[in-house]
């Protein structure tokens, strides 16, 4: 009875070590989902939050006309452009389209050295 006894009190209670074994796993896992939902939404708040600006360095681009003295370049919003195409064609191709299909761009002259016949 001696040997029973001495095996009881070393592993008596095998199923609390099997029951925090179970819980600490789950809670684990539970933790890295947290991490990993609070991680993609901090993410999207910042890719939100970016904005991207484009400085165009006039003088010293070779390529750029600057026969009146200064850089030709200018900025055509699409709001502008379809307004411009619009009174070119005389048709209104948004209402016919449902959504402006131009795109922001940017009107630069070249320089005579620049192009050819």
């Amino acid at each position: 009875m001696k040997q029973n006894r001495a095996k009881k009190s070393i592993g008596s209670y095998p199923f609390v070590n099997v029951i925090f074994s179970i819980s600490t796993a789950l809670f684990m896992i539970g933790l890295f989902m947290l991490l990993a939902i609070v991680g993609s939404n901090v993410s999207s708040d910042l890719k939100k939050g970016m904005r991207a600006f484009a400085e165009l360095n006039e003088q010293n681009k070779d390529y750029i006309d600057k026969s009146k003295g200064v850089a030709s370049i200018r900025f055509l919003s699409k709001e502008e452009g379809a307004k411009a195409l619009i009174e070119d064609t005389g048709e209104d191709f948004i209402k016919f389209l449902g959504a402006n299909p131009l795109r922001d761009s940017y009107i630069i002259n070249l320089g005579e050295g620049y192009q050819t016949n």
